[in-house]
């Protein structure tokens, strides 16, 4: 913890900082605890983990192990223990300065037997080794490590040296993630520029890449004078033999939905030092996987907690991972309609089931199984016409109300009209079909629930397109429209005959009755979209790749599904002009949204970082536990 920053109750000791959370609900909480009805102090502030109990951290217990360097809250977390100062006005703040610089090693060897220590802030990570101009003992401190030797380990692997040198930069690596340190792309040739003159005579130098271990490299540079002045650079920090950069990188391309083969491909193209494929495939399931499963199981269970006690309005629809009936794998989700959260996600090997056309109803399955052991309620679905689910639902679960989302059935019936479109004598259904289309989704938003209302609405077409606006039932008798002009289709016609056929369609009928009238599933079909950008249908992924995939599209959906709309700076709206498929050319003006955040990156970077130290070699990684969903 940077000595400069001090927690504004004045607490003393090393205890973690933290500042303020993101959400306004829970920030608020935590400024009436502090300030209550002080104002609020301009400069920023921290508050330490001492005014926080034991079950508001995320890793609590390896932290007081010493197995991990940052302490975590929780999501919810909210501080509840008093500071012994009366008030926060009470702490009192005293800069202190620090130096930036990174420390270089120095050892001066001599021909007696004393070797002694010094180091230097000189802005690079080194170690250099430099013999002693006389024979007596330098004014640094002395040290107990054994001297470096002039020659040269064969069997050098990175991390070596480092578990001999305390001073070797590992704690600041340990004590905050490595993610968050800016880093830069050097040149090899600037680098030997770098390292061609010596340090302590200014004679040249030869220098050599002693190691490259994927995106690492070690430098290192003898003088040509004396042979004795020699200098061992390492480009980045190394934790038990494993360069640390592999696995930011590793995680960066997975976090991002990156296939790891383009990137590998990129790094090539440019000719930049990196690992292989199947360090990659190591690294991502013994460190990334499971960070992403406990990130997912921490936001699983806080929603959950959350809506424990209402009864639960969800929507469903699986995706397939590749195009065709060649899938091999389904995922299906639970959303919540009134929220837009995505609650679970299940992922359905179709070599387990009944073949492709069971992977809908084995997800939902898996979905409700897992909402009911955790006690929530579902009383309403919304799905597609799916049969298998329609059956399951009436017979397994009679309690829930089974709604079909609009969009699907408004596509088979404008479907229909354009092929009947296509018939002699029909060309004036061409001209109907997407109004036609439009009407369904009037009728189920005004109907309000009422199934015989809605059935009576939508046959009104069947009159509506021959001019004919009354008489339609007894409950809707006749057309809520004023006076229009448009091109009629001729009564008693063949194209009258095909309009009937699909809008009077006996099973469309008995469907259109259950017809959702609140909610439709357009943002589940906006998350397969997002499922798409982290899994896209044309690689194939195996099934754990597959399930983190589609965990990360619901982790980036959910923080992101209430983004406010973008505005000016003048405060005005800005808008864009955008051009959908279901427009065949035709534009469509939408707002802005603001840009999306990364805030679960954040957190997955920090838990993959922590498993990393507590198991920092594949062969003691543990067989990940299940997904909870």
């Amino acid at each position: 913890m940077p000595h400069w920053r001090k927690c504004i109750f004045g607490c003393k000791g090393d205890y973690p900082l933290f500042t303020l959370p993101k959400d306004e609900t829970i920030r608020q909480k935590w400024l009436d605890f502090i300030f209550g009805n002080y104002p609020l102090p301009k400069k920023n502030w921290y508050i330490c983990a001492k005014h926080f109990t034991d079950d508001s951290f995320l890793n609590k217990g390896l932290f007081d192990k010493g197995l991990i360097g940052r302490l975590s809250l929780l999501d919810d977390a909210v501080p509840t223990l008093k500071s012994t100062h009366t008030s926060w006005e009470s702490a009192q703040y005293t800069p202190i300065s620090r130096s930036v610089g990174t420390m270089c090693v120095v050892e001066m060897k001599s021909q007696g037997t004393s070797t002694t220590q010094q180091t230097a802030d000189i802005g690079i990570q080194c170690m250099l080794l430099t013999p002693a101009l006389d024979d007596q003992d330098s004014n640094g401190p002395e040290s107990d490590e054994e001297p470096e030797t002039d020659e040269e380990d064969t069997d050098w692997a990175p991390g070596a040296e480092e578990s001999e040198d305390e001073d070797f930069d590992l704690e600041d690596v340990v004590e905050s993630c490595p993610a968050a340190e800016r880093k830069f792309i050097v040149f090899e040739s600037c680098l030997r520029t770098l390292f061609a003159v010596c340090v302590v005579c200014s004679g040249a130098c030869t220098v050599t890449m002693k190691q490259i271990m994927g995106t690492m490299v070690v430098v290192s540079s003898v003088c040509k004078r004396t042979g004795d002045h020699t200098r061992v650079w390492y480009s980045q920090p190394a934790h038990n033999s494993v360069p640390v950069g592999n696995l930011m990188i590793a995680a960066a391309t997975l976090f991002s939905g990156c296939s790891p083969t383009v990137a590998l491909n990129l790094f090539r193209h440019m000719s930049v030092g990196i690992y292989s494929l199947k360090t990659y495939f190591n690294l991502q399931r013994c460190y990334l996987i499971p960070a992403i499963q406990r990130v997912w199981n921490i936001k699983q269970q806080a929603m959950i907690m959350k809506k424990k006690g209402t009864a639960l309005r969800l929507g469903g629809d699986a995706r397939c991972s590749s195009p065709g009936h060649t899938t091999k794998y389904g995922s299906y989700c639970l959303m919540d309609m009134n929220t837009g959260e995505v609650l679970t996600t299940h992922i359905v090997e179709c070599n387990g089931v009944q073949g492709r056309a069971t992977v809908e109803l084995e997800g939902l399955k898996q979905g409700i199984c897992i909402l009911e052991q955790h006690g929530l309620i579902v009383t309403e679905l919304i799905t597609d016409r799916h049969a298998q689910v329609c059956k399951w639902l009436k017979t397994e679960k009679p309690n829930i109300k089974h709604w079909f989302d609009v969009w699907h059935v408004s596509k088979s019936i404008f479907r229909k009209l354009v092929a009947a479109a296509k018939k002699p004598n029909c060309t004036s259904v061409g001209l109907w079909a997407q109004a036609i289309s439009n009407h369904l989704y009037w009728t189920a938003a005004t109907s309000g629930g009422d199934a015989d209302m809605a059935v009576q609405k939508w046959t009104s077409v069947a009159r509506h397109v021959c001019n004919t606006h009354e008489g339609h039932g007894d409950i809707f008798p006749r057309c809520e429209h004023g006076e229009i002009n448009r091109q009629w289709v001729e009564n008693g016609s063949r194209a009258q005959e095909e309009i009937q056929a699909v809008v009077l369609n006996s099973r469309l009928l008995e469907d259109v009755r259950q017809l959702s009238p609140p909610d439709q599933t357009s943002s589940l079909e906006s998350f397969h979209n997002v499922v798409c950008f982290f899994g896209r249908k044309q690689g194939h992924f195996l099934h754990p790749s597959v399930e983190a995939r589609v965990i990360l599209a619901a982790l980036h959906f959910n923080e992101n599904v209430g983004k406010e709309r973008a505005r000016k700076l003048d405060g005005a709206q800005r808008w864009k002009v955008s051009y959908p498929k279901f427009k065949k050319g035709g534009a469509v003006v939408r707002p802005v949204k603001e840009s999306d955040t990364y805030d679960y990156v954040r957190r997955l970077m920090e838990l993959v970082w922590q498993i990393w130290l507590e198991a920092p070699s594949y062969e003691e990684i543990l067989v990940p536990e299940t997904f909870i969903s």
